[in-house]
């Protein structure tokens, strides 16, 4: 027997035995809902400034998370028809004919319904119609151009299904959006792309969450012929013809070879595709002797793959229930976390440990502008308050200056992150040592004038005592020169003299020293205080941004375990 009445015959006997998979699809429910209850925790954010532009982004990133987790519903609500139709061909294995525009999937199809038929098989034609199967007598309609609008499908014996659906570069979008819409409903996929331009790669990046889903994939080039001149009755004419096997042996191999190499890049296993298919529909109609046609136009060897294909499919499809929700976690859960969720994550991370840094860097510019303002202010404040020695207004008012130095500066710096700045802790008080002194100089103080003027008068009548007592003229001279002398001297001997300290003003040299001191000291660390504070509530985004992350990550590894679990439970 040749490979299709093998294949088709053997069809009958594939059996589907499916597996319990609930205890599974407890896990992964589970996991989503520890999933959505960690993403929903609010982060602490209120000591930011609401209108900020660091407090926008972060509201928009949970606005964000929450659309994301509403999304999720309505993805597998949406699905619901895609998983209705797995449940309606539960015994039947289905497969997916994937392709772009002109790949062929119609001809493709309806030639393998003619070839059941002619085998006496059942052949009936269906499409989807709001979510329920409706048979046809329309068979797939055959053009140049995208012919498809709608999921379609044709039911080939008892135990296999073609899927058609609208190509991957369609020309409208909603049909683009109904493939990707019911491709988890496939069991396998027949990768079908034209001899023109074969195995165009960047199509299985399309395919990429199906092949995640370790369904198997066969590629099948198509249109492997060529027209060329004969002559007929003296007529030069075009005859169609099969590619040489040495033709389609290359293009084989090198489809193969780029499809490995495509699937590992993309971090899937390489062994999942399986060595393409040359076909020609045209060929094989055009034959005469449908044996020789079909194993001419590489039908035959189709055929074998499709009964390895078929049977693979069988096996991928006892663990489809679990592998259904698999897919949605990982095509729609996971896919608009790190789509729409972990690149606005970097970006807020980075600008709030951006603006962390840059309060570090400018902390010293600030410290230094209000401890320069608050000196420059500080001496009109002493001769303010000297005169009558008010050390509590003085440091009363100076507490209050340095107050409003910070805030302003805080303000400048600040506003953009942080609505109200706490400057009113900082309080200056007086240490209780005598702030204001005098300021006084040195006076020399001279007493004892009427002393002088007594003893004068008495050592001028002692000097005249001697005189007379000396006699004539001489004595009178030698008295009264004594006496003066006398006189004179008793005068100096009773003169005192003293210096004394005497106060002409007040002084704040020694207080102004002490409080520059001391405002050099707490101005910046008041500061530091108050960006300490701010840092804070601009740390409290980074670490909601860092947490987020790590539960996306930490989800992605829990999501991977399970899977391999459920693998390992389902052998």
């Amino acid at each position: 027997m040749d490979q299709e009445g093998l294949f088709i015959d053997e069809l009958d006997n594939f059996k589907v035995l499916e597996k319990n998979m609930e205890g599974a699809q407890k896990k992964l429910k589970a996991w989503q809902l520890a999933l959505t209850k960690a993403l929903s925790v609010e982060p602490n954010l209120d000591d930011l400034k609401a209108d900020s532009a660091l407090a926008s982004q972060a509201r928009q990133i949970r606005e964000r998370v929450q659309d994301c987790i509403a999304g999720w519903q309505e993805k597998w609500d949406a699905s619901a028809p895609m998983r209705k139709l797995s449940e309606n061909f539960g015994d039947k294995a289905v497969l997916l004919v994937f392709g772009k525009v002109n790949a062929g999937k119609s001809s493709f199809c309806n030639f393998l319904a003619e070839r059941f038929a002619a085998q006496g098989k059942d052949v009936q034609y269906f499409y989807l119609d709001n979510d329920s199967s409706v048979n046809t007598k329309d068979r797939f309609v055959e053009g140049a151009t995208e012919t498809t609008s709608r999921i379609q499908g044709i039911y080939l014996g008892s135990r296999l299904i073609l899927l058609d659906t609208p190509g991957l570069h369609s020309v409208t979008e909603e049909n683009g959006e109904l493939t990707k819409r019911f491709t988890d409903s496939a069991d396998a996929v027949l990768w079908l792309s034209s001899s023109n331009s074969p195995g165009q790669v960047q199509e299985l990046r399309e395919l990429r969450d199906e092949l995640r889903s370790n369904k198997p994939l066969l590629p099948v080039i198509t249109k492997s012929d060529f027209f060329e001149e004969d002559e007929v009755d003296g007529q030069l004419v075009k005859v169609l013809q099969n590619k040489t096997r040495k033709n389609r042996d290359l293009q084989e191999s090198d489809v193969l070879s780029r499809a490995k190499q495509s699937l590992e890049q993309s971090e899937l296993a390489p062994d999942l595709v399986r060595r393409p298919v040359s076909v020609s529909v045209y060929a094989a109609r055009k034959g005469t002797h449908p044996g020789e046609s079909l194993e001419a136009a590489g039908f035959q060897n189709l055929f074998g793959e499709l009964q390895v294909i078929a049977q693979n499919a069988c096996g991928y499809k006892s663990t489809k229930a679990a592998q259904l929700t698999i897919n949605h976690l990982e095509a729609e859960v996971l896919a608009s976390l790190r789509r729409d969720i972990l690149p606005q994550l970097d970006k807020l991370w980075a600008t709030a440990s951006g603006a962390i840094s840059t309060l570090d860097t400018r902390a010293e510019p600030i410290s230094s502008a209000i401890v320069g303002e608050v000196l420059g202010g500080l001496a009109d404040l002493l001769d303010k308050y000297k005169h009558e020695r008010d050390e509590e207004g003085l440091y009363r008012e100076l507490s209050a200056l340095c107050r409003d130095t910070i805030g302003k500066h805080v303000r400048l710096e600040l506003a953009e992150y942080v609505s109200e700045m706490n400057t009113a802790l900082f309080d200056m008080a007086s240490d209780g040592r005598n702030g204001f002194e005098d300021l006084t100089v040195e006076v020399e103080v001279v007493s004892g004038r009427a002393k002088q003027a007594a003893s004068s008068a008495a050592a001028s009548a002692t000097g005249m005592a001697i005189g007379t007592l000396l006699g004539g003229p001489v004595g009178g001279a030698i008295g009264g020169f004594l006496g003066g002398w006398l006189g004179n001297k008793a005068g100096d001997y009773f003169v005192e003299t003293r210096h004394e300290r005497r106060p002409v003003g007040v002084s704040y040299d020694k207080l102004y020293s002490r409080l520059e001191t001391d405002l050099r000291k707490r101005l910046p660390e008041a500061l530091a205080d108050t960006l300490n504070v701010c840092k804070s509530s601009i740390q409290n985004v980074v670490d909601e941004a860092t947490r987020l992350k790590h539960i996306v990550t930490e989800s992605e590894t829990k999501l991977e375990t399970l899977k391999k679990e459920i693998r390992d439970e389902s052998v």
